[in-house]
C-alpha cells in the first residue's frame, strides 16, 4: 500500500488553507495568523529524497518568507501578498514536481 510523504500531506494541507485564506482576503475578513505548520517545509521528508537540493532549500526559504509577509501587510496589500506567496509555490513547482501546478494557480486571486 501506497503512504504518501510527509511532504505530499504537507502540501495538501497548504493547499487546504490557503484556498480559505484566499476565501477571507476575497471577502474581506481577517486571515488570522501565520501557519506555523509551513516551516515544516524545510524538515519534511519528500516522496523522492534527491528532489531535495540547494534550489529546493532556496525556494523553500522563498516560500516561508513570502506566506509570513501575507500575514505582516496591511488589508488592502493582501490580495498582491496572497498571490507572491502562491507564485512562489509555482515557481518552485515549475522546477520540481509540476503536477500540482493547475490546482495552485487556481488559488491565485484575479
Amino acid at each position: 500500500m501506497y503512504k504518501t510523504s510527509e511532504m505530499a500531506e504537507l502540501m495538501r494541507n497548504m493547499l487546504a488553507k490557503n484556498k480559505e485564506v484566499r476565501t477571507q482576503i476575497i471577502q474581506g475578513e481577517e486571515i488570522g495568523d501565520f501557519n506555523k505548520e509551513y516551516i515544516k517545509i524545510h524538515t519534511a521528508k519528500l516522496t523522492d529524497s534527491t528532489d531535495l537540493d540547494e534550489n529546493f532549500l532556496t525556494y523553500a526559504n522563498h516560500f516561508e518568507k513570502m506566506h509570513r509577509k501575507l500575514f505582516e501587510v496591511s488589508k488592502e496589500e493582501r490580495k498582491e501578498q496572497f498571490n507572491d506567496a502562491i507564485n512562489s509555490c509555482i515557481a518552485c513547482h515549475q522546477m520540481k514536481c509540476r503536477g500540482p501546478i493547475p490546482r495552485i494557480k487556481k488559488l491565485l486571486i484575479n
